[in-house]
C-alpha cells in the first residue's frame, strides 16, 4: 500500500501454486524476498539475478509470462 492508500499485488499464484500467499517479508539487509503459498506449505526464497538489494523508493516490476518462459527453455533455480 502507497502513501496514497492504493493497494499493489506484489505477487501472485497461478497454476500449481494458486493458493493464498502469506507471509511476505524481506531479510533485514534487503537481499531476500520470502513469502509461502499456505496450503502446499511451500516456502520461497527470492534473490536478484544482479545480486542488489530490493530496497528502494520505487520497485519498478514488469509483468513476465512465467509459463511461456519455461516453455521456451527458461527454468528458476
Amino acid at each position: 500500500m502507497n502513501s496514497a492508500g492504493q493497494c499493489f499485488t506484489v505477487l501472485e499464484g497461478r497454476g500449481e501454486y494458486s493458493d493464498e500467499t502469506t507471509g511476505l517479508a524481506f531479510s533485514p539487509e534487503g537481499f531476500h524476498i520470502y513469502f509461502a503459498f499456505q496450503d502446499e506449505g511451500v516456502l520461497f526464497d527470492v534473490t536478484r539475478i544482479d545480486g542488489l538489494p530490493f530496497h528502494a523508493q520505487t520497485l519498478d516490476i514488469k509483468y513476465h509470462n512465467v509459463l511461456a518462459r519455461r516453455l521456451n527453455g527458461w527454468r528458476s533455480t
